[in-house]
């Protein structure tokens, strides 16, 4: 699973606004740097859930930080990246046959201490901007970019949330890099063409189902459970998953 970043045009146009590093954070923007899904916590949309760090140097890895129940299922899926994960509420634990004789509460906090968690270790109620943002930290620091001009996709970014970035990266200038973001977005590789053109003919497909069964006195479920049958049927023997959003 990779990206869609073409890494020299991404170069081009950072030296164009004089920056050295794009730091995307917004659920679509870190989908289309990785190849994968930000996780759960980009549901909320806002910043801190992940950063996709993309270097000028085209020397350098790309960097991501992630939500930490996902962090082994980026690094698999990109293991030339440097991953650093933040912790978010989904709290897991591997409950082992020999604790069967305790309460379940005792068997997953023994679950819990055995997976090397911290005594006074706690998960916030979503997610902590400051904990992302401090793992950004680490792989700017990583790659030399600690004190660098950095372009943020302030077209997603709160007002808050950017003045709270600030404040955790003092020596790192930030300017807004959306400008860059989309003109990188909008050349379209050939595999961007064919998942674009895929989708078009998956979603006629429900459509067409709709058209044919769709009947009067029928329910929002019911035709969205329609409109995912047709796509479904369409997509029958694709190597990769389809997911529709009504």
């Amino acid at each position: 699973m990779t990206g869609f970043v073409d890494r020299q045009r991404a170069a081009q146009l950072m030296d164009r606004a004089g920056i050295e590093a794009l730091v995307l954070c917004a659920p679509e923007a870190f989908h289309y740097a990785t190849g994968a899904s930000i996780g759960p916590a980009g549901l909320f949309r806002r910043a801190g859930a992940g950063f996709v760090v993309i270097p000028a140097g085209q020397d350098l890895p790309i960097g991501v930080v992630v939500a930490d129940f996902n962090a082994a299922q980026l690094q698999a899926a990109l293991p030339e990246a440097v991953i650093r994960s933040h912790p978010v509420w989904i709290e897991t634990a591997t409950v082992d046959a020999s604790t069967s004789g305790l309460a379940l509460a005792q068997r997953i906090e023994a679950g819990l201490t055995s997976s090397g968690r911290a005594p006074d270790f706690s998960r916030p109620a979503t997610f902590d901007l400051a904990n992302s943002v401090r793992a950004l930290k680490e792989i700017l620091t990583c790659f030399g970019l600690d004190r660098a001009m950095i372009g943020v996709d302030l077209d997603f970014i709160a007002a808050a949330d950017f003045l709270a970035m600030q404040a955790l990266l003092p020596a790192c200038i930030m300017v807004d890099g959306s400008a860059a973001i989309d003109r990188l977005r909008a050349i379209k590789s050939q595999r961007e063409i064919d998942l674009l053109q895929q989708g078009i003919t998956l979603s006629e497909a429900g459509l067409e189902r709709l058209q044919v069964d769709a009947m009067a006195g029928m329910r929002q479920a019911d035709l969205i459970a329609l409109y995912r049958e047709g796509v479904a049927g369409a997509a029958a023997g694709l190597s990769h998953l389809v997911a529709t959003a009504e």
